[in-house]
């Protein structure tokens, strides 16, 4: 289990670098493996652009697989249903990003309100 702090894009790398770690030698193949890496760029530029700047990431394998989990303290998703129904246009980008991240993933739990978001993702190679 490798654990970063995200209040940078600098940090949102080093996250990326770690899940990436921990992909070696896990049975993914080369566009599942671009398909947790993008959906962790996407999530995690959610802490700085949405959850108060400041936020954390873990990445872990687990079994069958490998899940990230990005954790913020900021004001919550208020319209999560609408997002994961790609019927959301964000002000500051295209709105696609929970739920790209949803499609590229094999499971994606949203944990929201109004003290933060907490978002678990999995990809299994089984």
């Amino acid at each position: 289990m490798m654990t970063q702090i995200v209040q940078s894009e600098e940090d949102i790398w080093d996250a990326v670098y770690k899940i990436k770690y921990l992909l070696k030698g896990l049975p993914f193949s080369e566009k599942d493996t671009q398909c947790v890496i993008v959906s962790l760029l996407e999530i995690a530029h959610n802490v700085l652009d949405h959850g108060g700047g400041m936020g954390t990431v873990i990445c872990k394998r687990v079994d069958g697989g490998i899940c990230f989990i990005v954790s913020d303290q900021g004001p919550g998703i208020p319209c999560v249903d609408t997002i994961l129904k790609g019927q959301y246009t964000s002000h500051s980008g295209l709105g696609l990003g929970l739920n790209g991240a949803k499609r590229l993933m094999d499971e994606l739990k949203i944990e929201t309100s109004t003290k933060g978001t907490r978002i678990i993702a999995i990809k299994r190679y089984v």
